[in-house]
């Protein structure tokens, strides 16, 4: 177990730290002790249920694991349909608003069709956002039920029974009461089938959506979101809201550091404890110095973060790009990444490696 901390790069006057939090990865094969056969039992796969979503989401060692059970990751969206291929008129269209799969009658009211899918499933991510007015109604059916599971009574996911969910429901900077929207991270299981439709009110106006679903294999167990099943979770919902809107900043473990002033065409390397093992947080701090904007910005571009496990370069990206800051250093959180006002930047995902690792500032 062991953490290596690098700082002070110069290029012009640049200058770096570079955390790397490194966790021995316990041993999770069993190997036979005679050479006859043996049976080995195949884990079960899990039920799939809005307990097991919200678990998963603040399991940081879930990204570095193949998910049991698998899943095709999908999206539907408002795009503007003329945008087929290349060499057809329209790819250039950009009118992606109100745009629908098909339109349906029930009991004697319009139905716009966002989405249409099979299950086994789970909704796991809702972006919308609207001109002015929004009012209209909102629908998602599950498991081929002809009354909705879910009613929203505007173009806005928080015009609905869903409105408390801290930061599992995000508004949008532009959202009002009239106008923008909002991104529902809530996970919505089903069993069988989704449906989600749009009734519009008196007064048109312009629907961006985006709906983000996963399909698992036939077979896959899984429970069906219900008003019940919700009001059971509402806890473990708390905890998860908390969770990814706080996380904790660094790993605990034994760290080590290393100062250094980088000189252009230099790279530096740091070699990581030998495997298996995991990388649980990076951190780097680049201090540009008393330069302007522009060149800063460039300086910090310049630099590089490459990853090489078991002898495979596995990531070459700019460093600001790694950590979410983009062009310069600007103020992050998520469960992941964050990049703070002072430009310390941190990575917190699992990075396992079965016999070496090293970190390179190019």
């Amino acid at each position: 177990m062991s953490t290596s901390r690098l700082s002070r790069l110069q290029l012009s006057s640049l200058s770096t730290a570079l955390l790397v939090s490194c966790f021995t990865v316990m041993a999770t094969g069993v190997q036979a002790q005679n050479p006859s056969p043996v049976k080995v039992a195949l884990p079960m796969t899990k039920t799939v249920s809005l307990q097991s979503l919200l678990e998963e989401m603040t399991d940081v060692e879930a990204l570095a694991k193949w998910p049991l059970p698998a899943y095709t990751n999908r999206e539907v969206s408002s795009y503007d349909r003329r945008t087929v291929a290349p060499n057809q008129p329209g790819w250039w269209a950009n009118d992606d608003f109100t745009k629908f799969i098909r339109d349906e009658e029930h009991a004697g009211r319009k139905e716009r069709v966002m989405l249409d899918v099979d299950g086994p499933g789970a909704l796991v991510r809702f972006w919308l956002t609207a001109g002015r007015p929004k009012n209209g109604n909102l629908r998602i059916y599950l498991d081929g039920n002809e009354e909705p599971a879910l009613v929203f009574n505007k173009f806005d996911l928080e015009a609905g029974p869903l409105h408390s969910l801290s930061t599992l429901l995000y508004s949008h900077a532009s959202h009002s009461a009239d106008a923008g929207g909002n991104t529902l991270y809530l996970p919505i299981p089903y069993a069988k089938h989704c449906k989600v439709t749009w009734e519009e009110g008196e007064t048109p106006s312009q629907r961006y959506y985006q709906i983000n679903y996963r399909t698992y294999p036939a077979g896959t167990v899984v429970q069906t979101w219900t008003p019940q099943q919700h009001r059971q979770a509402e806890a473990l919902i708390a905890r998860t809201s908390q969770a990814l809107g706080a996380p904790a900043q660094v790993a605990a473990g034994k760290n080590s550091s290393l100062n250094q002033q980088l000189v252009p065409n230099k790279p530096v390397n740091l070699d990581l404890p030998a495997g298996p093992a995991a990388v649980r947080t990076l951190e780097l701090l680049l201090d540009a110095g008393e330069i302007a904007p522009a060149e800063k910005e460039r300086a910090l571009r310049s630099v590089i973060v490459q990853l090489t496990f078991d002898g495979q370069k596995t990531a070459w990206c700019p460093a600001t790009d790694f950590f979410g800051s983009g062009v310069g250093i600007n103020e992050l959180r998520n469960f992941y990444q964050s990049v703070s006002s002072d430009g310390t930047m941190r990575c917190r995902w699992v990075m396992p490696y079965q016999k070496s690792a090293r970190v390179t500032l190019v």
